[in-house]
């Protein structure tokens, strides 16, 4: 899974690959994913909550290892257009004001909202295209992740 901060636009990415089964089973395998940690994020207690934060803080209060890190931090600020080059700082702050049930929510937001957006892109070889298609139909007919929040 990677975070992804493009033009002002939150987003994950998560990249899987399989000689073993179509694209639609990893789609499936991500649905699954996504629906245990969704459990895990509404059960989360707040001391757990606050020792998370905690520990992401620290994170970002880590130095740069070295020029080559900082040059990085600092070139992805400018090729984004964003010049934020005192984002961790500035991430800290922010992460002070975060509350348990605001993380709660922005986590159904970005995956279980009408307002969720998804784009599948999926490179199916030869070898799997009758799993893909047997698979993609019967996601879409019965999985709770295709019925009741994205729309394909």
């Amino acid at each position: 899974m990677r975070e992804s901060y493009q033009r002002d636009c939150l987003g994950i990415w998560f990249l899987c690959q399989s000689d073993k089964c179509s694209s639609e089973y990893m789609s499936q395998c991500i649905n699954n994913y996504l629906q245990a940690m969704r459990k895990k994020v509404k059960g989360i207690s707040k001391k757990e909550f606050e020792m998370l934060k905690k520990a992401m803080q620290d994170y970002l209060s880590l130095p740069p290892q070295d020029m080559e890190g900082e040059d990085a931090r600092f070139w992805q600020e400018i090729v984004n257009f964003q010049f934020i080059f005192d984002r961790p700082e500035k991430c800290i702050d922010l992460l002070n004001d975060v509350q348990k049930d605001d993380f709660i929510g922005q986590y159904e937001t970005l995956f279980f909202s009408e307002n969720s957006k998804r784009l599948d892109i999926q490179l199916v070889c030869d070898k799997h295209a009758k799993d893909q298609k047997k698979l993609y139909n019967e996601n879409n007919k019965k999985d709770k992740m295709y019925k009741d929040v994205l729309k394909r």
